[in-house]
């Protein structure tokens, strides 16, 4: 779930107009999320303390507002290296900046960065639902924008450093020799990931290790493949992980359905991210459900498809399925045939992706 790490004077700003100003701020700092701010324990309980406070007043008006809590460090050490700000890739940040220099930050790192003093009330309304029927051809004749690259368009003005990717079957089948799930993968990522950024992208995908995989030259194969054509979509480093699960495992049963999930997104392929056909990449290969919600959207809207409680369940199994696939390879090693994890072409034992740690 996302958090907001706020400068006192920016959370004061969005609570003090209520929803004169601020509604869609508003309803999201009410949203039982965690808010952080440029305080220390302290100062806050000296703020509680204080009924004519507008972090104590806050706190008395809205009904799912959380206690604030301190991040005095992180303004410190943001202060000396901007690199600190990598440490919490979920959160949403206003800072005491000026807007142009927020706006740097953000295209720097794909991370959400709002300036306190320019603070705007408008959000992208977010939210792609799609209902695929097989041999259904998604395309705009106009733009000649076809497949994920027509689904996704609208993800343009959005932003993120990361991605992770539960889909059992993603890289099982081909068509005219050529992977399906790694075609799909490559056209949804070209249509998602930024035109640039200061740092390494993070995609983490979690299939399940069948028999097929079980076999190196075949999963080796796949591994070399899926790295090659991901890393060439950019020009700034991609860093591609592959965690093959084997399904004796008992955090197995968390990859059943097929999700991705993303700094501020999470989504839902119903069979699946291999929906488009290789030859024709606007043809639906069979009926498909997908959804992809902002979760800033949901907290502002209320009604969207994929809630709070979506986005924090699957963080929690994604990070069980980590500590469990981690402690398995640390014991025994790459030896070990419940697991294989791949970060690029090489075998490890711990998972990088800053979404998981």
């Amino acid at each position: 779930m996302i958090s907001i790490i706020s400068n006192k004077d920016a959370f004061e700003k969005i609570v003090f107009w209520e929803n004169e100003n601020f509604p869609n701020w508003n309803k999201i700092i009410n949203g039982n999320i965690d808010i952080f701010l440029d305080l220390t324990e302290d100062e806050i309980e000296e703020e509680l303390s204080n009924d004519e406070s507008p972090v104590y007043l806050a706190l008395q008006a809205y009904q799912a507002i959380r206690r604030p809590l301190s991040k005095k460090e992180f303004f410190q050490n943001f202060q000396k290296n901007e690199d600190h700000i990598l440490n919490f890739p979920r959160a949403v940040f206003l800072l005491n900046r000026k807007e142009e220099d927020c706006l740097r930050i953000s295209e720097k790192y794909g991370l959400s960065v709002f300036s306190g003093g320019s603070l705007q009330d408008n959000f992208n309304d977010f939210l792609i639902e799609e209902e695929f029927q097989a041999e259904d051809r998604i395309r705009c004749d106009r733009s000649g924008k076809e497949g994920w690259c027509k689904v996704m368009d609208s993800f343009k003005k959005e932003i993120s450093n990361s991605v992770i990717f539960i889909d059992r079957n993603f890289f099982s089948n081909e068509e005219r020799n050529v992977n399906v799930g790694i075609d799909n993968l490559k056209r949804y990522l070209d249509s998602t990931l930024p035109q640039d950024l200061a740092i390494a992208y993070h995609v983490l995908i979690v299939i399940e290790l069948s028999s097929k995989f079980q076999r190196a030259p075949f999963r080796i194969k796949v591994i070399e493949t899926v790295n090659n054509e991901i890393t060439a979509l950019r020009k700034y480093p991609i860093i591609v992980e592959t965690l093959f699960i084997h399904s004796s495992r008992p955090v197995y049963e968390y990859t059943h359905e097929r999700r991705v999930l993303m700094n501020y997104h999470v989504g839902k392929a119903e069979h699946g991210f291999s929906v488009f056909a290789v030859k024709d990449k606007s043809q639906v290969r069979t009926d498909n459900n997908f959804n992809l919600s902002g979760v800033m959207h949901s907290l502002v809207k209320r009604d969207s498809v994929i809630n709070k409680k979506t986005a924090m369940k699957l963080i929690k199994r994604l990070k069980q399925i980590k500590d469990d696939a981690e402690i398995k390879l640390t014991d025994i090693g790459q030896h070990d045939y419940h697991y294989f994890l791949y970060n690029g072409k090489e075998e490890q034992i711990t998972i990088q992706n800053r979404l998981l740690n």
